[in-house]
């Protein structure tokens, strides 16, 4: 039997605890949180309920760089307030769980502590489902004064279904995910939202397409796509990279770099979610710019196909780009 944390308004668990009859049901927000520490492990836990003070019914506690990595298995987060889980720790892994009608399933987010550490936040075999905003949202923090703490995400194998969103994530994000399914949620599909600038991130290919919504600004740091990798934007989104940033666009001719409209459902699947309501056009998107710093070595851009855009000009202007175009396909 699982160890229940929950309302004391709720008679599914230990009955009529609050001896009112039906007088009252639970809701989100009925109680505060669990704060999990440092060197602990939560294993058949059912938490629900919850988040009335703070952004979670589960806090994980921010602790030393290397404390070791706190462990959730087979347990249940619901109807919390705000998050289920907010990972502030060093690394939390959530194996076979089931989150479900909170405001957002995992928030990970390091805040202010341990400048220039990483956090880990690992997801596995789990079901992320009807969750009011996100499922995970993944978001980038300073430290101290412009100190950086860089956030990892790792998650396979899992379902997300009936979000609003499925996955969100601050550009600067460290992604590894493979074997995950999307189906239902307003967008099925990692949304990528401006805010800090990556230091070395890359873009994976496989199982879910990367969402543009927005003018999304690369500044400064690197990063590199993989073969395969699908990128779809929103009306009006574009991806900007400045000429400090180091890219790799490096696809192939069976898996080229693609870029196109989040109505295409001919790659990556339904990602809007509405069926065979919405078809792609031309314009749809704004753009896709690459430039190139004086003095660098040119930006190679390999098999790469952008569709369905051209919304605005860069600036009103053609780029001033300088790039190296290597069997790449540029359609409407």
């Amino acid at each position: 039997d699982p160890i229940i944390f929950t309302s004391i308004k709720d008679d599914t668990a230990g009955g009529d605890t609050n001896a009112d009859g039906s007088a009252s049901t639970p809701a989100p927000g009925d109680w505060g949180f669990i704060l999990f520490g440092a060197n602990s492990n939560l294993a058949h836990v059912r938490v629900s309920y919850g988040g009335a003070n703070t952004w979670n019914n589960v806090f994980t506690e921010a602790v030393a760089a290397g404390a070791g990595e706190k462990l959730i298995i087979d347990s249940e987060f619901s109807h919390s307030l705000h998050a289920a889980l907010y990972n502030y720790a060093d690394s939390v892994k959530i194996v076979r769980s089931n989150i479900h009608d909170n405001e957002t399933g995992i928030f990970s987010s390091p805040l202010q502590n341990l400048a220039g550490s990483t956090r880990l936040a690992t997801l596995e075999d789990s079901s992320v489902h009807d969750n009011s905003l996100y499922g995970i949202h993944a978001t980038y923090s300073l430290s101290g004064v412009g100190a950086k703490i860089t956030n990892s995400l790792t998650f396979s194998r899992n379902s997300f279904t009936g979000n609003n969103r499925a996955v969100i994530a601050d550009v600067s994000t460290k992604f590894n995910h493979s074997d995950n399914t999307a189906t239902g949620n307003g967008r099925n599909g990692i949304v990528l939202r401006q805010g800090a600038n990556p230091a070395s991130v890359t873009y994976r290919a496989g199982d879910l397409p990367y969402i543009i919504d927005q003018d999304t600004f690369y500044r400064l740091g690197s990063f590199s796509i993989e073969p395969g990798t699908i990128f779809k934007l929103e009306n009006g989104a574009n991806f900007d990279l400045h000429g400090d940033v180091s890219a790799s666009f490096v696809g192939t001719l069976d898996q080229p770099i693609i870029f196109t409209s989040v109505k295409d459902d001919s790659v990556g699947g339904d990602t809007n979610n509405d069926g065979l309501t919405s078809s792609p056009q031309a314009g749809d998107w704004a753009y896709l710019g690459i430039s190139k710093k004086a003095g660098m070595n040119n930006q190679p851009v390999e098999y790469l196909k952008a569709r369905y855009g051209g919304a605005v000009t860069w600036f009103g202007r053609q780029p001033t780009a300088k790039i190296i175009f290597v069997n790449t396909g540029i359609t409407p």
